[in-house]
């Protein structure tokens, strides 16, 4: 399998959008762009092995985020000095449309909570029965529950919506039924940008407007929770590493 070096992949991604590399030591990549400095660059693993870590920031505003194969934005991860095809690809995509694009947003873009989502505002038309919580939207079918969560990162440019549903039947008794008091063991996230087969790695780039998917997202969630009715639907999308906690699941 062709592997490619970690400092190869950087130079040939960020070298052609003005950034510059430093001439010795551990790889770090500058550039001003609109009166700031921004950075992406290596951090060495604790391990002391060949192992780092990708970060981008813009240290006038003291911030600080890093890549993960596994989930973006949400995990530090060790990148190994030589990529296998499949994480040179991950990387490559992770640098142009997570740190590239929060670069090259405009900060007025950024949302201020997470129901400012245009697009996820149509799931409280009267048809779909949604309500609001306070960290997205919540609705009870019958004796499932179906959950919206929605969690803002970088400046709230970003965000991840994951879905989730619960049967009364595996809720415990004398709690009520809401979100408060229910497990996300079944969630996963739903996205137009995809890392991996993780099930909780989509994400959306809230600072695109979600122009392209503004009629697709809301009908591929309710199309979703539509498609789980029974106690053995909800148990199928219980997590894999979950499983053992929910007999017969």
């Amino acid at each position: 399998m062709q592997e490619t070096k970690l400092k190869d992949l950087l130079d040939t991604t960020l070298l052609p959008f003005g950034f510059e590399r430093n001439k010795r030591g551990i790889p770090v990549y500058k550039r001003d762009f609109n009166g700031q400095t921004q950075e992406i660059g290596l951090r060495k693993g604790v391990t002391g092995g060949k192992e780092f870590s990708v970060y981008f920031e813009v240290p006038e505003e003291d911030t600080f985020y890093e890549l993960s194969h596994l989930c973006p934005l949400k995990n530090s991860y060790w990148w190994p000095e030589n990529l296998s095809e499949e994480l040179a690809n991950s990387l490559h995509k992770q640098l142009k449309n997570i740190a590239l694009a929060y670069f090259n947003s405009n900060p007025k873009n950024s949302i201020a909570n997470a129901h400012d989502i245009e697009v996820l505002q149509k799931l409280l038309l009267p048809e779909n029965n949604f309500k609001k919580f306070e960290g997205g939207y919540w609705r009870i079918r019958g004796d499932v529950i179906d959950i919206i969560d929605i969690e803002l990162l970088v400046n709230n440019l970003f965000a991840y919506i994951y879905l989730s549903v619960w049967h009364r039947e595996l809720a415990d008794e004398n709690v009520e039924f809401n979100p408060k008091n229910i497990t996300r063991i079944t969630s996963c996230t739903t996205g137009n940008d995809r890392i991996d087969n993780n099930p909780n790695s989509t994400y959306f780039n809230v600072s695109k407007g979600l122009i392209n998917i503004t009629s697709q997202i809301s009908s591929t969630i309710t199309d979703y929770f539509d498609s789980i009715k029974t106690i053995d639907n909800v148990k199928d999308k219980v997590r894999p590493e979950f499983r053992c906690y929910i007999k017969s699941a």
